[in-house]
């Protein structure tokens, strides 16, 4: 893992990997206003910037890269969204579009040259739904709808998750086709929501993740739709699973060791609401300055490893403080 640090004044707004496996990230500055992209050169080790000037300053946004490597980022700016490509040439302006105020993030998504823009409100209301078309992003009429979250599957196909006043604000997800949305099983599937729906592409399977307000059964929902959700699956061996996420600078990688199948899922289950990044693997132990350990049920064993420069900005007093606080056990590196 590598640090990223921003320059005085960006405002990191996002990260992502191109499908070589190169990382980059997203940033804007407010004075002067500019947007730019720093993509990771793997040979030296160090990020090269690109920016543009931009007349109306994002607030937050998204990168994305499409097959070819390509980045792109959409800004939302108090009156306009503006979709733009970053290649070797540097960014380029593909298309605007004015909106009304209200609006808190962009996200592109692109697939083969095809793309679309989605824009949520601050309550997770998805505001609008763009496909570009040329040098324009043409509106792809979409019902109002409340806690919504868009996600693309790996063959380039975008789906929304949200609470859907057809159904009595229960959980629907709908497949964009071209101008047309289409329901993806039952509208109103998961009853007693009351977070956003989110909804996760895994292979040719879709996941979504409800927390529902069942009073006979209270907590988390996790509903499958595809051709293999019930195909039979041999039990995976006892392992380890992890969740790395990020709060300012400092970098957080949540451990599960010796957790089986069904404890994997449930540590899954928390770390895409957190946008965090799973994997059934223990954490890297570079630069890890130390963790904060709790037993929990029969083997399981779970620790919050904490890293030190270059990978995060933390030292074992930090650490051993947090573990206090939290009533955990500190534990050194490699333990």
């Amino acid at each position: 893992m590598t640090n990223v640090t921003a320059a005085d004044g960006d405002f990191v707004q996002a990260a992502g990997f191109d499908d070589a496996g190169n990382f980059a990230y997203a940033y804007a500055t407010f004075t002067p206003a500019a947007l730019g992209l720093a993509r990771l050169d793997p040979s030296g080790g160090s990020f090269a910037r690109t920016t543009v000037a931009i007349t109306d300053p994002p607030r937050t946004g998204n990168v994305a890269f499409d097959a070819d490597g390509t980045a792109y980022v959409a800004t939302a700016g108090a009156s306009v969204v503006t979709l733009y490509a970053f290649a070797d040439a540097g960014p380029i302006a593909l298309a605007t579009v004015a909106v009304d105020p209200g609006i808190s993030s962009a996200f592109a998504f692109p697939r083969g040259g095809e793309i679309y823009v989605a824009l949520l409100t601050p309550d997770d209301k998805l505001f609008k739904l763009y496909h570009r078309e040329g040098d324009a992003l043409v509106d792809i009429a979409v019902p109002e709808v409340a806690r919504a979250s868009v996600t693309q599957g790996d063959d380039g196909a975008l789906y929304i998750g949200f609470l859907d006043d057809r159904a009595d604000m229960a959980a629907t997800v709908q497949q964009v086709h071209g101008h047309d949305l289409v329901d993806v099983g039952i509208p109103g599937f998961a009853r007693y929501p009351i977070e956003v729906p989110y909804v996760r592409a895994v292979g040719s399977d879709l996941y979504v993740t409800v927390e529902n307000d069942n009073l006979d059964q209270p907590g988390f929902d996790l509903i499958c739709h595809g051709p293999t959700c019930l195909a039979p699956k041999p039990p995976a061996p006892a392992s380890a699973a992890q969740c790395v996420t990020h709060s300012g600078a400092t970098l957080i990688c949540t451990e599960w060791n010796h957790a089986d199948e069904a404890q994997q899922n449930s540590l899954l289950n928390e770390c895409l609401p957190a946008n965090g990044q799973f994997a059934r693997t223990r954490c890297d132990t570079a630069n890890v300055v130390g963790g904060c350990r709790s037993t929990e049920v029969g083997e399981l064993v779970v620790t919050d490893w904490y890293y030190g420069p270059p990978t995060g900005n933390d030292t074992e007093a930090v650490v051993r403080f947090l573990c206090m606080q939290s009533g955990k056990l500190f534990v050194p590196p490699g333990s």
